[in-house]
């Protein structure tokens, strides 16, 4: 089944090859575990004439996720939600910074490398500021999406290049 034929309330899984860890100071994991697409819609950047379908999925154990599909580039992008927090005013230290870094629970701090310019979006509601992030990881890449919600909610959305067929429909066996 393609992606663009799933609806809200589909029920999905994980390739198990994405539990994987890319490398030792990877950020990306997913877990075994099955979920459902909680909707489906469109992240519209400003200054573009196009927009991205985005599903949300909702796994079964609380993580949320997100599949962005850049249909110019030919990409389909995986991301985990790693962290939130409330905005608290001012300008945010990422819109300035060329490059970003992490803290593991170890205590070691990976940095991500400049990838995007900040950028304005909307995703149904929510006005948006993201910025994109790129590191490589064992000759992989993995991203760091910081998104902004209505100047209330900053997300750090953690993700990597796939393959939609590595997204499975049904429960896990």
């Amino acid at each position: 089944m393609k992606m663009s034929h799933w609806q809200s309330g589909d029920r999905v899984r994980f390739d198990p090859s994405l539990s994987v860890v890319v490398a030792a100071d990877g950020l990306f994991k997913t877990t075994r575990v099955s979920g459902r697409i909680d909707r489906v819609n469109q992240l519209a950047l400003e200054d573009s004439a196009g927009s991205f379908p985005v599903w949300h999925i909702e796994a079964d154990d609380g993580s949320a996720f997100m599949l962005v599909e850049d249909q110019p580039a030919n990409l389909w992008f995986l991301l985990r939600l790693m962290g939130e927090s409330r905005h608290g005013g001012g300008m945010p230290e990422w819109l300035e910074q060329d490059d970003y870094s992490v803290s593991l629970p170890s205590g070691q701090s990976v940095p991500f490398g400049f990838y995007s310019p900040p950028l304005l979006a909307r995703m149904e509601t929510d006005n948006l500021l993201l910025r994109i992030y790129v590191r490589t990881t064992a000759e992989a890449e993995e991203f760091l999406w910081i998104l902004l919600k209505n100047d209330v909610v900053q997300e750090y959305w953690v993700g990597i290049v796939i393959d939609p067929a590595q997204i499975l429909p049904g429960q896990a066996g």
